[in-house]
């Protein structure tokens, strides 16, 4: 039992270290908060939206979308890496001034800077106006405006 967990501590010890070597942030000895003074410092550094490959994954970078897209991806690169971090993403169509809210989905990361989503519906896209909203805990980080068009 007692090495087991040795086993698992230095497991997470080395998956940590890994995943803060990718994230493309410099490493920091003292821990990320998210605290609010801290939720308020972190940022959103890009948000870049996809189309689908035709395999249900994430194809080429787009800055707007036709109304055959679908699923629809983004892409959302944070300012820092961010530990035990509770984002939210919300999909909202403009209809007509009204925000109506596609889906909303809650996402915690032991360890994150990029956060990946997608939305999809049993149908084609109507025409118009979008955006993705991402929040760090009850914090708005960022608003991501997107088209749907007509091609």
């Amino acid at each position: 039992m007692k090495n087991l967990k040795k086993t698992i501590l230095i497991s997470l010890a080395a998956s940590a270290l890994l995943l803060s070597s990718c994230g493309g942030a410099p490493a920091s000895n003292a821990p990320a908060s998210t605290n609010s003074s801290a939720a308020a410092a972190l940022s959103v550094k890009s948000v870049t939206f996809y189309t689908d490959e035709a395999k249900g994954a994430a194809g080429s970078a787009v800055t707007e979308f036709a109304t055959t897209d679908n699923p629809l991806f983004a892409k959302v690169e944070l300012s820092r890496l961010e530990t035990g971090a509770k984002f939210k993403v919300v999909w909202i169509a403009n209809d007509n001034g009204k925000d109506v809210v596609i889906v909303e989905k809650n996402l915690d990361a032991l360890v994150a800077n990029i956060i990946e989503t997608n939305v999809k519906l049993p149908r084609d896209w109507p025409v118009g106006e979008y955006r993705l909203d991402v929040y760090n805990g009850e914090t708005l980080i960022k608003s991501a405006p997107f088209k749907i068009v007509a091609k």
